[in-house]
């Protein structure tokens, strides 16, 4: 794969791509979580291994692996891909351009979603 090139703009615009609807669209399901935040939860129980990643708009953390990153080191770092492989994936999304105000208005939406616990319920379990 030839190296495309990518200027500041882009780049900039990429790390600050929703992550929700990009893992979404890759098949990840995602539990909406208080103030914004998504964790990566395993299928009908299966193990994943991306369980207890945690995102918010274009930045995400993983507490067990003790990383954190942006959109784009979410796909370099956790995924393995190279940097032009996760702008490809970025870039070619239309959730590259999401502003902060989409994402709290899918935040939002998701809330009142009554399929998924709540916090409490949530922390009940643990």
């Amino acid at each position: 794969m030839t190296a495309m090139p990518w200027s500041r703009a882009d780049i900039r615009k990429a790390r600050s791509a929703n992550l929700a609807p990009l893992l979404a669209a890759r098949g990840f399901l995602l539990k909406p979580l208080a103030n914004g935040n998504y964790e990566v939860v395993p299928e009908n129980g299966a193990a994943t291994d991306l369980a207890g990643l945690v995102i918010k708009h274009s930045f995400w953390i993983w507490p067990d692996r003790n990383i954190a990153g942006n959109a784009i080191d979410y796909f370099v770092k956790v995924e393995g891909m190279t940097f032009n492989q996760a702008m490809q994936i970025i870039t070619a999304s239309s959730h590259c351009d999401a502003t902060a105000s989409e994402s709290r208005q899918t935040t939002e939406r998701s809330r009142h979603n009554p399929e998924y616990p709540t916090v409490a319920a949530r922390q009940e379990l643990r």
